[in-house]
């Protein structure tokens, strides 16, 4: 996650707000570079800290290529019911950092060079790493569920 980011939001204190939601049990979700910041750490722009709702770690992709640009599926590896739309259904991604943390928080999946976590959730606190803003039908969709199941979970 970049460090311009953190302390932005550290400047304006959009950082507390953040923690005081997460600790009201109210629902938060992360797109992207936003779904990096839930964690506790990014090896982007050198070590950042990051908010710590969900364990894990930002790191590099790595290997051949350092790049996921492009449309792709996304697994449900959980089962879990606010994913449940995202069966054949595919979203636009655009990162170069990949969430490493315990299983339990690693709720879909997606294959690219290598597997990677592409959705994170933590009770009503969710990072995805694809852009749902940007993959039309199957994004909006998973909107409308994302906020109807956080909302009403």
């Amino acid at each position: 996650m970049r460090r311009s980011l953190v302390q932005a939001l550290q400047s304006r204190a959009l950082d507390r707000y953040v923690l005081d939601h997460a600790s009201k049990d109210r629902p938060i979700l992360g797109i992207c570079l936003g779904m990096q910041l839930l964690t506790n750490s990014s090896r982007e722009d050198g070590y950042t800290s990051g908010l710590g709702l969900i364990p894990g770690d930002v790191m590099p992709i790595g290997g051949e290529t350092s790049w996921h640009i492009g449309w792709n599926t996304v697994e449900n590896v959980k089962g879990d019911p606010l994913f449940s739309l995202t069966a054949d259904q595919a979203f636009y991604f655009n990162h170069s950092y990949i969430y490493q943390g315990p299983p339990e928080f690693q709720v879909c999946e997606t294959r690219a060079t290598h597997p990677f976590a592409s959705a994170i959730r933590r009770n009503k606190i969710v990072g995805v790493q694809f852009h749902p803003e940007k993959s039309q039908t199957a994004g909006r969709l998973l909107f409308r569920h994302l906020l109807n199941g956080l909302s009403n979970g």
